[in-house]
C-alpha cells in the first residue's frame, strides 16, 4: 500500500548515515555518496525481496500433498540413529515421544522441507545475480520501473550459516590487516558479479566452482586453476581485467585458504588456494606529520648514542666536566672538542641506516613496487630502533616480498660487519696517544653480540672480551670499558639494529621474509614465538630486545597487505638465504 511505501521510507530517511549505508550494502546496491541513493526504489528493492521470500515460503505449503513417500530403508534408518538419542531430546516431539518410528518420519519430512528451502532459496539469489550481470551499472535513482521489478538484492545470502560466517571473519581478520577492509571502499556484490560474468568465465584455464563468497574486506572465488602456475593465473586475469567493467576498482589475489577447515577438506586432506578480491586501496594510512617528526626525534637519538661512548672514556669526561663547571659559572667554555670528534660515529651509523633504505628502494625500484618515504624509530640504547618502509600496492609475489624485505637487513649487517672489522684494524694501529682519545663501550654490552665479539677479537686479540675471574658475577664487569674506533662502535651499534630488524613479526622485515617462507599461518605461528624469546631475552640479558619487543607489540603487529600472488613457493636459494638470516640473527 502506498501509505505502508511512505512509512518506510520515512523511517529510511530519519536512519543515521551508517545506517542507510549498511541497508544499501545490504541490498547489494553499489554507491559513492549515501545521499545520492534513491530513497523510494531502495524501499521497493527490499520490498520486492521480501515478497520473494514469502512467495518461497508459500510454495513450501501443503506438505502432505509435496511430501515424499520416505522407504522403509530410510525410516529405519533414522529409527536406528534414535537408539542413542536421550528421552528428554524425544519429549520435545509431544505425543510422538514413546513412537521411534513417527519421531523418524517427522525427522525425515523436516530435513526434506529444509533442503527443499535451500534450494529454492538458491535458485532465487542465482536468478537474482543473473539480473544482476546484465544491469550492474544502474543504481536505485537511475532504474525504470521494469528494473526495479526484477532487480533483487543479496539479501538472501545473509541467512546462511551465521556461525560459519562469524568464524570466517575472525580468520580473514586475523590473516589480513585492516587497511584491506577500509570503510566504504570494499567491493559490492554487483562487482563481485560483474568480475565472474567478464573475468573468471572468460579464461580458459580456471574454473569457478562456486559464488563469490563475502568475507572482511571483499570476497573468496574458489575454482580450480589449470595453469603451471599462480603467477600465470594472476597475469590472466590482470589482462582480463583492464578489458572489463570493473578495470581499476578490484584486486584479485591468489591466497591460501583463509577460511575454517571444512569436513571435506579434512577428509580429503587438501586446501585448494582460493581468489581474494580486494578494491585497489589497500595502503595503510599515515600521519606524514607525525612520522617526520618520529623521524627528527630518531636522528636527535642517534646524535645522543654518537656523543655516549665518548663519555666513557675517562679523560674526556673530565674535559667535559671541566666545560660544564664553565657553564655553570657563567664563563666561557666550548664543548665543541666533543662535537668533532663524534661526528665519524654519527655519520659512519646513519651511514649504515642510508645503505639499509637504498638497499630496500633499489629492489622495490627493480620489482616496480611502490613503498613509502623511511621512518626511522628513536631508541636510547642504540640511536634508532627500526626503520618503517610500508608497501603502497602489493608485491607481485611473495618472491617479490622476500627479496624486498631482505635487501635491507642484510646490507645493513654485511656494511656494519665492515666498519667493525676496519674499526678494529685502525684501533690497532694508533699510537697511545690517539688511543687514548677513543671512545669506548662497556664489557657487557660487546659480548650481547657473539658475531660482532669474533670479530673483534679477531683482529684486536683472542680473549680482549673475556670475563676477568675477579669480575665475574659482580658489578665491577658494568664499569669495565672497550676502547674501540668510532667506526667500529658504528657499525657495532648498525650491526644490532639491522639484524633485530629480521625478528620474524609482523610488518617488520623479518616478518615478510617469515611471511614470503610459510605462508600468512605459519607466519603468525612463528611470530608468537619469536616475540615471546625476544621478550624473555629481553627481560634477562638486553633493554635493546625489551624495547625492541614494545615497539613491535604496539606498532607493527598488523598483517602485511597480501601479495598477488601468495600461492607460488620461493626457490630454494631464497630458503637457503632465509636461513642463513637467521643464523645472522642468533650470532648478532
Amino acid at each position: 500500500a502506498a501509505d505502508e511505501l511512505e512509512a518506510r521510507v520515512q523511517k529510511y530517511v530519519q536512519s543515521p548515515k551508517f545506517m542507510k549505508e549498511i541497508v544499501a550494502k545490504t541490498a547489494g546496491i553499489d554507491f559513492m555518496d549515501i545521499s545520492e541513493v534513491n530513497a523510494t526504489a531502495l524501499v521497493l528493492q527490499l520490498y520486492e525481496d521480501e515478497l520473494k521470500y514469502l512467495d518461497i515460503q508459500k510454495g513450501m505449503t501443503g506438505k502432505e500433498q509435496q511430501m515424499p513417500q520416505f522407504s522403509q530403508k530410510q525410516i529405519d534408518e533414522k529409527v536406528k540413529e534414535l537408539e542413542v538419542v536421550p528421552q528428554f531430546v524425544k519429549n520435545f516431539y509431544g505425543k510422538n515421544k514413546d513412537n521411534d518410528t513417527a519421531i523418524a518420519i517427522q525427522m525425515l519430512e523436516t530435513e526434506y522441507e529444509s533442503d527443499n528451502l535451500r534450494r529454492q532459496l538458491m535458485r532465487a539469489m542465482e536468478a537474482n545475480a543473473e539480473e544482476e550481470r546484465e544491469a550492474p551499472t544502474k543504481s536505485p535513482s537511475s532504474r525504470s520501473k521494469s528494473d526495479e521489478e526484477t532487480f533483487g538484492s543479496t539479501l538472501f545470502g545473509e541467512a546462511f550459516d551465521q556461525a560459519q560466517k562469524t568464524e570466517t571473519e575472525k580468520m580473514v581478520e586475523a590473516l589480513f590487516p585492516p587497511s584491506t577492509r577500509k570503510e566504504g571502499a570494499t567491493p559490492s556484490q554487483a562487482q563481485a558479479n560483474i568480475l565472474m560474468a567478464d573475468v573468471l568465465t572468460k579464461i580458459k584455464l580456471f574454473s569457478p566452482s562456486g559464488k563469490p563468497e563475502p568475507v572482511p574486506g571483499g570476497f573468496i572465488i574458489r575454482g580450480t586453476n589449470q595453469f603451471d602456475s599462480g603467477q600465470e593465473l594472476i597475469d590472466a586475469i590482470d589482462s582480463a581485467i583492464a578489458n572489463s567493467r570493473v578495470k581499476e576498482q578490484l584486486l584479485v589475489n591468489y591466497v591460501g585458504d583463509p577460511t575454517p577447515v571444512t569436513e571435506e577438506q579434512m577428509l580429503a586432506s587438501e586446501r585448494n588456494p582460493v581468489l581474494f578480491v580486494t578494491s585497489t586501496d589497500v595502503t595503510l594510512e599515515r600521519n606524514r606529520f607525525l612520522l617526520a617528526g618520529v623521524t627528527s626525534l630518531a636522528i636527535g637519538t642517534s646524535w645522543y648514542t654518537s656523543l655516549y661512548p665518548f663519555l666513557l672514556n675517562p679523560t674526556l669526561l673530565k674535559s667535559s666536566e671541566e666545560q660544564l663547571n664553565l657553564a655553570n659559572a657563567g664563563m666561557e667554555y666550548d664543548l665543541g672538542f666533543l662535537t668533532d670528534i663524534a661526528v665519524p660515529l654519527f655519520a659512519s651509523f646513519m651511514g649504515v641506516q642510508v645503505a639499509h633504505e637504498a638497499a630496500h628502494w633499489a629492489v622495490a625500484s627493480a620489482k616496480k613496487m611502490e613503498i613509502t618515504f623511511p621512518t626511522l624509530v628513536p631508541s636510547l640504547v642504540t640511536g634508532i630502533t627500526s626503520s618503517i618502509t610500508a608497501l603502497k600496492k602489493s608485491p607481485k609475489n611473495k618472491q617479490d616480498l622476500f627479496d624486498f624485505a631482505i635487501a635491507g637487513p642484510l646490507t645493513g649487517v654485511v656494511i656494519s660487519c665492515a666498519l667493525i672489522f676496519l674499526g678494529c684494524g685502525l684501533t690497532a694501529s694508533l699510537d697511545s696517544a690517539a688511543y687514548s682519545q677513543l671512545p669506548g663501550l662497556p664489557l657487557a654490552v660487546l659480548r650481547q653480540s657473539a658475531l660482532a665479539g669474533g670479530i673483534i677479537e679477531y683482529v684486536l686479540g683472542e680473549g680482549l672480551l673475556s670475563v676477568p675471574a675477579s669480575a665475574a658475577g659482580t658489578e665491577a664487569l658494568a664499569d669495565i670499558n672497550i676502547s674501540l674506533h668510532p667506526f667500529a662502535i658504528a657499525g657495532f651499534f648498525g650491526l644490532l639494529v639491522n639484524a633485530i630488524n629480521l625478528v620474524p613479526f609482523g610488518r617488520t622485515d623479518g616478518g615478510r621474509v617469515s611471511l614470503a617462507l610459510f605462508g600468512r599461518s605459519g607466519a603468525q605461528a612463528a611470530g608468537l614465538f619469536a616475540l615471546i624469546a625476544l621478550f624473555i631475552q629481553g627481560l634477562f640479558s638486553s633493554d635493546l630486545l625489551l624495547f625492541y619487543f614494545a615497539f613491535i607489540t604496539f606498532f607493527q603487529s598488523e598483517a602485511e597487505i597480501p601479495c598477488r600472488n601468495e600461492v607460488d613457493d620461493i626457490t630454494f636459494g631464497r630458503v637457503l638465504l632465509a636461513t642463513l638470516s637467521g643464523v645472522l640473527v642468533l650470532l648478532s
